[in-house]
């Protein structure tokens, strides 16, 4: 089960109708400026430049204390506004590489520098703040949302492929209870 699975079911605990959608960043790459996409207006996701202070985001503390890195006291962002030429957000060609690869194994070695892991890291660039950082990036709710749709970019995969294409690469990188 995936890490937004079960961050969604132990939400649906509390609120037995919520979900996490997925945002896909192609969809943005179409605007003459990707930042000013509605998942950046006041009724989603907010601020998208500087202290996040609109959408249901607003004035989120920075938690844990290292992610107190830009003095604002709250989730921050510096969206890039030319993300898609520089390559930040999903394209076409990245989907099919996913979902066109014979394994997951195929997929994503070398595992620690696969274009897989590479193209997922865009989008935290493009939202650049808080999401930039390992221990911080889950501050941001879009963490959540990039995140279920590379979920779902993997089950797509997996969808596709019989079973016994379907494994974890033999790596040192993947932790031991993994391997098969």
């Amino acid at each position: 089960m995936t890490l937004v699975c079960r961050f969604e079911n132990a939400m649906r605990r509390h609120c037995p109708t919520c979900c996490i959608p997925y945002v896909d960043t192609r969809l943005d790459c179409s605007l003459p400026r990707p930042s000013d996409s509605v998942l950046w207006s006041p009724h989603c996701f907010g601020t998208n430049y500087g202290p996040v202070r609109t959408g249901f985001a607003a004035n989120w503390r920075e938690e844990p204390g290292d992610c107190r890195v830009f003095g604002t006291g709250v989730l921050t962002r510096f969206i890039d506004v030319d993300s898609c030429w520089s390559g930040l957000q999903y394209t076409g060609r990245m989907i099919r590489n996913v979902v066109d690869s014979d394994s997951y194994n195929d997929m994503c070695e070398p595992y620690d520098f696969s274009a897989f892991e590479s193209d997922h890291g865009g989008p935290h660039m493009w939202v650049s703040g808080h999401m930039t950082a390992l221990p911080c990036a889950p501050l941001d709710p879009f963490f959540f949302s990039h995140h279920a749709f590379v979920d779902m970019l993997g089950e797509m995969l997996k969808d596709r492929l019989p079973s016994s294409r379907w494994r974890y690469p033999n790596n040192w990188m993947v932790p031991y209870a993994h391997r098969q």
